[in-house]
């Protein structure tokens, strides 16, 4: 198959649409899921155990995800990740529209098809993270990386405001077919996709499958610049995810709102975000410029979150948020495509599925803390904000100090020929092979 040429080619197309139709019902499918629970057993508990397992799964399988998306066709894996998703959810719908009145087998049902869509991103994430690269023209990665985050916030923007009313007008049983309407009918577009991959011979066994995750860690933690960049996003999460839980407090006690000025200022957030993915995606920053671009927005975003707790006007916090938003954006497309790009294809699902589990582990810990945080300080959200403007501050003060990570940001974008990794008693090396790039039929 010869060398993409533009952005959106055939391949990146039909795996653009088919996201599309997903997220679009996936959200349908979150809007559903909250609303019914609540009005069927009232119980808060039982709404934020199933927001709980539709997060864990996927953060505690990536790793192995990403061994999959290596071992195995990125493309099959796609299609299956869609169709299981698909049946599951018709299957959910099906079991609705005949049992209505069965509450206890259905939140059953809907506890499982929460687990089991869940699990299933944890290999399909990876794997579309692993074939962007190879799907479209090395030059457009961050557009590719870019649109497709644009698709997920656009979604979200979408279902946030229409979901509750669509869940009126539909009911949960015809939202959940809807969305499994979707992933098969994204399945079926993702099996016309040509995605290229490197010949490499696979050891049977699960424990070569362990050993092959493992070195999905020990990739990242044995290369200097990688290590960094990881221990970076990680941070970063850990002090910018606060903001979800002060933002309540922050609108009804500190500003005087009501509550629907919590959906314009994360609206603010999420298309400001929107803002900086285009940008990224449009400039395009490489070597020194990056460099100083990324470090810039960290020291903006830390100045940005400390003057909040000074800010008592809506329209300033607003614009404050929606600057948040683009730096944000900016930033994440920036490092992710830094990332990607300069990793060995044969290697790069596990080391993608690595970095969803290491980031998204930090997130419920971040959220668990500042909400006992906020108890402890007795909703004095302002000292919250001024201790993660002043955290995110230091940490950026921190980077200038970080050769490995200004190296990283540096450095071209080619994958790396020859890296050793410690691993105790040996000394395990990865090393790049010539390989020759078939089709993925």
């Amino acid at each position: 198959m010869s060398n993409p040429k533009k952005l959106f080619n055939k391949n990146f197309a039909l795996l653009w649409q088919g996201q599309l139709v997903s997220q679009i019902g996936s959200q349908a499918f979150s809007i559903a899921t909250l609303f019914w629970t609540k009005n069927q057993t009232n119980s808060a508990t039982l709404v934020g155990v199933l927001l709980m397992l539709s997060v864990l799964p996927q953060v505690l399988l990536s790793p192995l995800g990403g061994t999959f998306a290596d071992r195995y066709s990125r493309k099959k894996i796609i299609v299956v990740c869609d169709l299981i998703s698909g049946i599951f959810m018709v299957s959910l719908a099906v079991a609705f529209f005949f049992f209505p009145d069965s509450n206890n087998t259905l939140f059953i049902g809907l506890l499982t098809a929460t687990l089991v869509i869940s699990a299933v991103r944890s290999f399909f994430g990876p794997a579309v993270y692993a074939a962007i690269p190879d799907i479209v023209p090395a030059k457009q990665v961050a557009a590719a990386n870019s649109s497709l985050q644009i698709l997920v916030q656009i979604s979200a923007l979408l279902g946030t405001g229409t979901g509750g009313i669509l869940f009126r007008l539909l009911g949960a049983p015809l939202l959940f077919l809807l969305n499994g309407i979707g992933y098969l009918f994204s399945g079926f577009l993702s099996s016309f996709i040509n995605i290229r991959k490197a010949d490499i011979p696979l050891k049977s066994g699960a424990s070569s499958i362990r050993q092959e995750t493992l070195e999905g860690f020990q990739y990242i933690f044995g290369n200097a610049g990688l290590r960094a960049s990881f221990y970076v996003f990680a941070l970063l999460n850990f002090f910018i995810t606060p903001i979800s839980v002060i933002l309540p407090y922050y609108i009804e006690d500190v500003l005087a709102l009501s509550a629907d000025w919590y959906g314009y200022i994360a609206g603010a957030f999420g298309v400001g975000g929107i803002m900086g993915y285009l940008l990224a995606a449009w400039l395009k920053p490489q070597g020194t410029v990056r460099r100083n671009a990324v470090l810039f927005a960290f020291f903006c975003s830390a100045c940005l979150i400390f003057s909040l707790s000074k800010v008592y006007h809506p329209i300033v916090a607003m614009v404050c948020f929606a600057m948040l938003g683009i730096l944000n954006g900016f930033t994440s497309i920036s490092l992710i495509t830094q990332i990607q790009t300069c990793i060995k294809p044969e290697i790069r699902g596990r080391v993608m599925g690595n970095f969803m589990t290491l980031t998204g582990v930090i997130i419920p810990i971040s959220l668990g803390i500042s909400g006992i945080l906020i108890d402890v300080l007795n909703k004095n959200v302002l000292v919250m904000l001024m201790v993660c403007g002043i955290a995110l501050g230091a940490l950026s003060a921190s980077l200038l100090l970080n050769r490995n990570f200004l190296k990283f940001l540096v450095d071209s974008a080619q994958p790396m020929e020859r890296e050793l990794v410690e691993t105790g008693e040996e000394t395990l090396l990865v090393a790049t092979k010539d390989y020759e790039k078939t089709n993925d039929q």
